[in-house]
């Protein structure tokens, strides 16, 4: 069982891990590394603004300490931006630990993407990605409504770029239709910039896809649209998510509308019980795990390629 907590990078998504680990009694340690003495620096004052008891917390800024420290009883939360993210799995699948938790998009390319799929799979090491949306109870409601539904479609409209955002979102339609394959039916570049990290990019632009006969589905990042909305549909029925309005707008017919407040829980709300359920061994996780979000990540790069914008420094 999982008793050993490891996270690599300490932002503000690495704490949030910690925040979310350290509620779990059965924890004996949690491993901080960041390469940044400052990142490491900056833990004890979140933990006693949080209330986190730091007395199972060892930091390094030694990657050689990191891979010293996991065990078959280890997590690894990979908490880094995307670059040297595909190396660094690498090097920590071969020390064969329990479990990983990495964020997203899970590396800058397809090639990459399928060496971790090979390392995972030949080292026994399941690697899941930080797409929460899986365990909002909301989303798993409109999942068992679409089960064998025709004609279904989906529809992302948000800001940021395609691959901040939009990995999202390939990632909750391909899980909620069980996608297993897809083609372009148009897709279009509006602007490449570079985002709030120095030396990182994305892009605004939008994909038109199908995802088997009858599916399709839009996407669409559009600069200085502040917007973000969800659209989900099949014959009969329809879903519109406003997350950050806490709003869902569900129809049926002609003239059943039920308008529901939902709840979008922060990833330390998330991930201490994803992490039990890793820990315990369970079947649902609350989390994709490689395998699952392979087609997402296929979309992104393909996007990327048509555009001509493999190679580019994405977050």
């Amino acid at each position: 069982m999982i008793n050993k907590i490891i996270i690599i990078g300490l932002g503000n998504m690495g704490k949030r891990h910690l925040q979310a680990g350290a509620r779990l009694d059965y924890i004996e340690q949690i491993f901080c590394y960041d390469r940044e003495p400052s990142a490491l620096a900056s833990v004890p004052a979140f933990c006693l603004e949080y209330g986190i008891n730091d007395k199972t917390l060892s930091f390094t800024s030694d990657f050689i300490d990191v891979l010293g420290a996991i065990t078959k009883d280890s997590l690894v939360i990979i908490a880094t931006t995307a670059g040297g993210r595909a190396e660094m799995l690498g090097r920590v699948i071969a020390k064969t630990p329990g479990a990983i938790i990495a964020e997203k998009p899970l590396c800058q390319s397809g090639e990459e993407y399928e060496k971790i799929l090979t390392a995972s799979k030949a080292r026994n090491v399941p690697v899941y990605l930080n797409f929460t949306r899986h365990a909002y109870p909301f989303y798993r409601e409109i999942k068992n409504a679409l089960k064998g539904a025709k004609n279904r479609q989906f529809k992302a409209v948000f800001p940021n770029g395609i691959a901040l955002i939009g990995i999202h979102m390939f990632d909750l339609m391909t899980w909620l239709f069980d996608a297993k394959k897809y083609s372009f039916l148009d897709n279009n570049l509006q602007e490449q910039f570079e985002t709030k990290r120095m030396g990182y990019f994305d892009f605004f632009g939008g994909i038109t896809l199908k995802t088997g006969d009858d599916d399709t589905c839009v996407f669409s990042a559009v600069k200085g649209n502040d917007l973000f909305s969800i659209d989900i549909s099949s014959s009969g029925k329809q879903f519109v998510i406003y997350e950050s309005a806490g709003k869902l707008i569900a129809s049926e017919g002609m003239n059943k509308i039920d308008i529901t407040e939902i709840k979008t829980p922060f990833t330390s709300q998330v991930m201490d019980k994803v992490i039990d359920n890793i820990a315990r061994g369970k079947a649902e996780i609350g989390l994709p795990d490689v395998f699952e979000s392979h087609l997402a990540h296929k979309i992104l790069f393909e996007y990327m390629r048509v555009h001509g914008l493999a190679g580019i420094n994405i977050t």
